[in-house]
């Protein structure tokens, strides 16, 4: 089911020059692209902004400069689809001429009921001791699983069909990057010692490793022909492996294989994420090439991704189906 998105038109674009940095230390040492927290202005801001609130404006990469797009993208697209992801918009910073994603921090938003968030390393790290949270080698779905079902009890989703969704949208749109600090669960703690916490999953967030990111344009039209655009999608691979000693990292058509033939409800799942028309990906794209921004984001590109997600949703439908992928 769609979620409703906050949209953001290419006139409104956003310009953080004399937004507030976050705190004393707004610089986030985090992750291997730059980034900077700040808080959005009472005034003056669009209204798909929270006054305010806290917001991560995130840069790409020297050696990949549209990866910011990816993640402006994966918040529009994984709405349409029905996972949730946290808002992102197309930024600007007009003292420094830098441009990149605005992330909406998804929880402590003023007036909202207080929530505290742990990232995925934390409980596999409580359930495995020898768990290498710098590497994250030991991350596989079967941990994951156990660790979800004892936050089931207290108000998360069911973790196979939360996984299947999130997997299915990862494979569409080819995130290596799911690690266990890139997942993770938003707890309520209520005043009263006495009561029980609850929780939920926090949304899909940290999207930039996708989309094909790291294809630099003079090479897109090479990688639209059939057979490598096949062997670029069929190399995608998750950050999970299945157990936790195995020694390779599962491959997105592998890993919904076998979502579904461990977890046989997560079939309609998985189904039901991938049904979509293809002509509403591209709407998407068209709006932001509309975008009077450097790096653009070119028609060449559109026509890359969407060849790319048409693939992807055929060889996951086939998955579904039990033919071959």
């Amino acid at each position: 089911m769609p979620i409703p998105v906050k949209v953001q038109r290419p006139e409104d674009l956003l310009d953080i020059r004399g937004w507030t940095l976050y705190g004393e230390t707004p610089y986030h040492p985090v992750g291997a692209r730059p980034k900077s927290i700040y808080i959005a202005p009472g005034l003056g801001a669009p209204q798909f902004i929270i006054p305010h609130h806290r917001y991560i404006f995130k840069l790409s990469s020297d050696r990949h400069p549209i990866q910011f797009w990816s993640e402006i993208f994966s918040y529009q697209f994984g709405a349409m689809i029905g996972v949730e992801v946290p808002p992102a918009f197309v930024a600007l910073n007009s003292e420094t001429g830098e441009v990149g994603s605005l992330l909406e921090f998804f929880y402590g938003a003023p007036g909202d009921v207080e929530e505290r968030f742990s990232e995925g390393g934390d409980a596999l790290q409580a359930l495995n001791k020898d768990f290498d949270r710098h590497r994250g080698k030991q991350h596989n779905v079967r941990d994951v699983m156990r660790i979800c079902k004892a936050f089931h009890a207290l108000g998360v989703a069911e973790p196979s069909r939360h996984w299947a969704k999130v997997f299915t949208f990862d494979a569409l749109i080819g995130n290596t990057d799911r690690h266990q600090d890139n997942w993770g669960i938003l707890w309520k703690f209520p005043k009263e010692r006495t009561q029980a916490p609850s929780a939920r999953f926090a949304p899909a967030f940290d999207n930039g490793t996708s989309l094909g990111y790291d294809i630099l344009e003079h090479k897109l039209a090479a990688k639209r022909q059939r057979t490598a655009l096949e062997a670029y999608v069929l190399r995608g691979y998750h950050h999970m492996r299945w157990s936790r000693g195995d020694e390779h990292q599962c491959r997105h058509m592998e890993m919904l294989e076998r979502i579904i033939n461990a977890y046989p409800e997560t079939k309609e799942v998985i189904s039901e994420t991938v049904t979509f028309d293809i002509m509403d990906v591209a709407k998407i794209l068209h709006e932001m090439e509309r975008f009077e921004v450097q790096p653009v984001f070119t028609r060449q590109r559109t026509n890359f991704v969407l060849d790319v997600i048409a693939l992807r949703q055929r060889l996951i439908a086939e998955v579904v189906t039990g033919g071959a992928a």
